[in-house]
């Protein structure tokens, strides 16, 4: 259950990034980091405006505007989260990085039987 249910938070996560984003990330991995920590990795997310911006030396505001696209995001991530988990979360992070191309995606669910 718990390999079935990383794989097709991966799978959602990838499909409503690519919907609402305009492009998704090309690779994602989904870990338990302990009993109520979800662990998600995207690679190859940015977009070519993301690009764009980071090879002129805007990388800092294209982080902050990819920081803003994740809490805008936020609650529809928790959605998928707590559909497929059946728990509650009690807090959602998010961080990216440019070089590698990486986005971290943390969850913190309530207590609970893990996936």
């Amino acid at each position: 259950m718990a390999a079935e249910l990383l794989g097709t938070l991966c799978g959602e996560t990838v499909a409503l990034m690519h919907r609402l984003w305009g492009k998704g990330p090309t690779k994602c991995r989904a870990f338990w980091a302990g009993p109520d920590t979800l662990l998600v990795v995207l690679a190859d997310g940015l977009t070519a405006a993301e690009q764009t911006a980071i090879e002129a030396g805007r990388g800092r505001e294209a982080l902050a505007f990819r920081g803003a696209l994740h809490e805008v995001l936020n609650d529809r991530m928790k959605e998928i989260v707590e559909r497929l988990s059946g728990r509650t979360v009690e807090a959602a992070m998010s961080t990216s990085h440019t070089s590698p191309d990486l986005t971290a995606l943390v969850f913190v669910l309530a207590p609970g039987e893990a996936g």
